[in-house]
């Protein structure tokens, strides 16, 4: 099976875009997160949780092996 995503390398992501973008859901990236499986960033002026794009591939691709 070959699956694909698009997802652009120099983006930030937050929790939602990231979960959609993974096809899972939040809480289950969240859970992923917590077991330090994809590192995250926190944005100083809100506090918001975002995923590099580069992150983002490179868990698909750990992930679908």
């Amino acid at each position: 099976m070959n699956a694909e995503i698009t997802v652009s390398r120099t983006g930030l992501y937050n929790i939602t875009q990231a979960s959609e973008i993974l096809g899972i859901h939040r809480n289950t990236l969240r859970k992923y997160i917590r077991l330090n499986l994809i590192p995250t960033h926190r944005r100083k002026a809100t506090g918001q949780t975002i995923i590099q794009g580069t992150d983002i591939i490179l868990f698909f691709n750990r992930r679908t092996r």
